[in-house]
């Protein structure tokens, strides 16, 4: 099921809640957009909403970051855009990460689509202008 929604900077924590109340159950989360679209300031967002102290960054360098969320749940956040294909990915781990529980956010996600099952939610995200994304989130 497709679901369209259009934020704001200014508005991204209450955008952020919004997907979380309306994907309740969904703690796989896959995000499609180019360079500078928001992929990890959405994921940062998540990792405050979740309660993490911690308040996240990009794992560009490290490819995976791991925090906890305000109920001692597992939050992983990868930034896979160094990885060139899947059995890079694999090799580095990345498919241990994606079988814990808990929430997981991926960035650069084409990496691995073949990995991602009916559980994960993927949201493509555009730039309108300056500050505006649209989201088409995918369920």
């Amino acid at each position: 099921m497709k679901k369209t929604f259009v934020y704001a900077k200014e508005s991204l924590e209450d955008f952020v809640k919004t997907l979380i109340f309306q994907y309740p159950l969904n703690k796989k989360w896959a995000w499609y957009g180019q360079m500078g679209s928001g992929k990890t300031t959405l994921t940062k967002s998540f990792i405050r909403q979740l309660g993490s102290v911690d308040p996240g960054s990009s794992p560009t360098f490290s490819i995976a970051n791991t925090y906890l969320s305000a109920t001692g749940e597992s939050i992983v956040h990868l930034d896979l855009y160094r990885l060139h294909s899947g059995q890079e990915a694999f090799n580095a781990g990345i498919y241990e990460l994606l079988q814990e529980p808990g929430y997981c956010f991926v960035e650069w996600p084409e990496r691995i689509e073949n990995w991602l099952d009916e559980e994960w939610v993927t949201a493509r995200i555009r730039i309108l202008d300056g500050d505006c994304r649209l989201v088409d989130v995918f369920s």
